[in-house]
């Protein structure tokens, strides 16, 4: 199942990790398949979400969502993260 687009009927008890800040984030422990939302709105309506195979944001990181959109991606071959404008 591939479901990309905007988003509905996701509650905060689904969501397992959250970010905050710009920057890069190491996964670890996210297999198999997961939602990957960019929550971003407002004046931060340019931030984008990344996704990278290496940690520290290395390796093959095309795959990349834009603001308010989200993604049920297989997350075992991703490693980090990047939250960039």
């Amino acid at each position: 199942m591939m479901a990309e687009g905007r988003y509905s009927n996701i509650g905060a008890g689904d969501i397992t990790n959250k970010y905050f800040r710009y920057g890069t984030y190491n996964l670890s422990n996210q297999v198999n398949r997961h939602w990957v939302l960019n929550n971003q709105n407002g004046p931060f309506e340019d931030a984008y979400v990344k996704l990278c195979t290496g940690y520290n944001g290395t390796g093959d990181c095309s795959k990349v969502l834009g603001p308010g959109y989200g993604e049920y991606l297989n997350l075992t071959p991703i490693n980090s993260i990047v939250l960039y404008r």
